[in-house]
């Protein structure tokens, strides 16, 4: 909707550029117009008809000929320029313009204009031999060309305040434009992050099978390394077990022995003490049965 505005206001702004284009130039043709038939006023270089021409001129301009000129020369050449400046300086131009109906004002009411007195008509022939024009139909066309030029240059004033309008209208949619574009693009890489990071937090349906099946392969080798661990723990525990009992039984197979030893040993001892009970007895007999000769002295008290 905003693009449609935008086009519609910047076709608006190019038909109102080549309406001002187009005044611009009715103006300058004009002016151009109006210079040539000014020019009728001083051109004429013949000696006896410029004498003659010149009271005539200060009888219907009120003024002397060759001031009226300088002054005329002057407002022309602003005039110019205004029209060979940018449409910013129209209200110039418009201004110098009513300058020029200022200084023919004295022509534009002089009574002597339209005279039917003698001397006047004297007048107005000599004005009409250097101008080729009567007095009362120069001033009649002068007006009707200061008018013309002058409506033209109104209407171009007004369609240059509207032309800058357009362009501020056109500008002030480019400044949106440019403005909401950037909004748009910062408000497109926020939901391609976002978009982004919610890729990254979701997971696709294969990856997940895949991510299942890892688990469950991972939950499968992790089971089956338990088992293993199970069955090699029970394994170390029966060895541990077995070890122990065979600790146990050679310890017993040990002191079982050690018994048997000691139970010969004790049956060896007591095969000595009674070897040496026998030789005892023996000796002990004997002794009895030694004579009485052998017996020791009994010691002197």
């Amino acid at each position: 909707m905003e693009s449609l505005n935008f086009n519609s206001q910047e076709r608006g702004l190019h038909q109102l550029q080549l309406v001002v284009k187009q005044l611009d130039s009715i103006c300058m043709t004009w002016f151009k117009q109006l210079e040539i038939y000014l020019s009728d006023l001083y051109h004429n270089n013949l000696s006896h008809d410029v004498d003659a021409f010149k009271p005539a001129f200060r009888t219907f301009f009120s003024e002397e000929h060759q001031t009226f000129r300088s002054k005329m020369f002057h407002n022309m050449d602003q005039l110019r320029l205004q029209f060979e400046r940018e449409s910013l300086h129209k209200v110039n131009v418009k201004n110098c313009l009513e300058v020029l109906p200022t200084q023919f004002k004295e022509f534009f009411s002089s009574q002597g204009v339209n005279s039917l007195d003698h001397l006047h008509q004297c007048w107005q022939q000599d004005f009409k031999d250097y101008t080729y024009y009567e007095p009362k139909t120069y001033r009649r066309d002068l007006l009707k060309n200061m008018d013309i030029l002058e409506d033209f240059i109104d209407k171009s004033v007004i369609k240059y305040g509207e032309l800058r309008m357009k362009e501020n209208e056109v500008n002030a949619l480019k400044k949106t434009g440019k403005q909401l574009n950037a909004e748009i693009l910062h408000e497109h890489k926020i939901e391609k992050s976002f978009n982004l990071q919610s890729k990254n937090v979701q997971i696709n349906p294969v990856q997940a099978v895949d991510a299942s099946l890892v688990v469950t392969k991972s939950s499968g080798i992790d089971s089956k390394n338990n088992i293993l661990e199970n069955a090699l723990s029970k394994s170390m525990n029966e060895t541990q077990m077995q070890m122990q009992e065979e600790k146990v039984n050679i310890g017993k197979a040990f002191d079982a022995g050690w018994v048997v030893i000691e139970n010969s040993g004790t049956k060896s001892d007591k095969q000595e003490t009674n070897s040496r009970s026998e030789n005892y007895t023996t000796h002990a007999v004997y002794a009895d049965i030694r004579p009485v000769n052998d017996q020791e002295p009994f010691a002197n008290v």
